[in-house]
């Protein structure tokens, strides 16, 4: 073997070499790409790394931000690299049934953004029927595990609240969900009537209904149970008038003609 043929077959052996080692520095997934449908691109070389430099509820969407880290003197990426690296980054650091539920909304040379699509994942996890829970709740213990990027990157009470929020008002169209039998002493189901609580560890969701609208209606069967000329349309009014009490105040205006 010549000099040449030796120095050209050393060059490969050491690209080789180069790509082996950067692709190690990746996570696992990252390593064996989650889109198989779509052709590799390269990136290792324009693009070190992202930092995260927000979180939090964005024009009514959970949203996650990452910075691009450059390396230092080098080229800026190219948006179909950044896409590359977006996807990439997202499926190794959540697991591969969350990947339905969260989208890149931003992917350019300065900025990453992952955004929770909520609604659809409470139609694929808490469509179904829920338990009830006595005394007067409901509870759903969902299907689909919560997104770990998205649990990963939060302050825990803001993400809690934006959820109890979001599920609200996601089932407020779908009140027949709300339903129970033991609910009868209401006649239409909203969700204002509840009060709704989630359980991360627990994988639940509860409706806890308002002590308002307990109270409220129990004044109201109370006052009917004292009038011995009371009428089955006195029920169904006093079961109209029991989905008022979400709002504490007219509970409250209720009570005080009472006295």
């Amino acid at each position: 073997m010549d000099l040449v043929s030796l120095a050209v077959q050393l060059g490969q052996q050491a690209g080789t070499q180069n790509k082996t080692a950067a692709k190690e520095l990746l996570p696992p997934q990252q390593q064996s790409r989650s889109y198989q449908d779509e052709p590799s691109v390269e990136y290792a070389d324009v693009i070190r790394n992202v930092t995260r430099f927000r979180f939090g509820e964005i024009k009514g969407k959970w949203v996650v931000q990452y910075k691009i880290d450059y390396p230092i003197g080098g080229t800026k990426p190219t948006q179909q690299q950044v896409m590359a690296f977006a996807k990439d980054y997202l499926a190794s650091n959540t697991d591969k049934q969350d990947l339905k539920y969260i989208k890149i909304t931003q992917a350019d040379e300065y900025n990453i953004e992952y955004t929770f699509d909520h609604e659809t994942w409470f139609k694929d996890t808490m469509s179904q029927k829920p338990q009830y829970y006595p005394p007067v709740s409901l509870r759903w213990h969902y299907t689909k595990t919560f997104p770990r990027i998205i649990f990963v990157n939060n302050n825990g009470f803001d993400l809690k609240k934006f959820v109890q929020r979001k599920f609200e008002e996601w089932i407020d169209s779908r009140p027949t969900l709300l339903k129970n039998e033991k609910f009868k002493f209401i006649e239409k189901i909203a969700a204002k009537l509840f009060d709704f609580k989630w359980d991360y560890v627990g994988q639940c969701m509860y409706a806890h209904m308002k002590y308002s609208v307990i109270l409220g209606s129990l004044a109201l069967y109370m006052s009917l149970y004292h009038d011995k000329d009371a009428k089955t349309t006195d029920i169904k009014k006093i079961q109209q008038q029991a989905a008022n009490f979400g709002d504490v105040k007219k509970l409250d205006k209720y009570i005080k003609k009472l006295k």
